[in-house]
């Protein structure tokens, strides 16, 4: 099983119309990539097809520490290391 380079899954997102897409280091020892909810399929559907990564561990929803309004969804990846997927929606 490959790891994700972080590079090549930013260009990727980037060249599919997902430029809003970030890398975060939020999460140690993870690749973390932030997004918008509404590119959520499209960016699914990239990592399924083009990274070979259908293993979703978890769906984690939080409340954000400062921001009691905002619900934070992290979709979490495995292939050989962790890919974290919050939306900042």
């Amino acid at each position: 099983m490959n790891t994700i380079d972080i590079n090549e899954l930013i260009g990727a997102l980037e060249a599919e119309g997902h430029s809003s897409c970030t890398e975060l280091d939020s999460i140690q020892n993870e690749l973390v990539i932030e997004f918008p909810p509404s590119q959520l399929g499209g960016i699914f559907r990239i990592l399924l097809n083009r990274f070979d990564l259908y293993h979703l561990t978890t769906i984690t929803a939080q409340v954000r520490e400062g921001d009691p309004d905002h619900i934070e969804v992290q979709y979490n990846f495995w292939n050989g290391k962790g890919l974290n997927v919050p939306d900042t929606g």
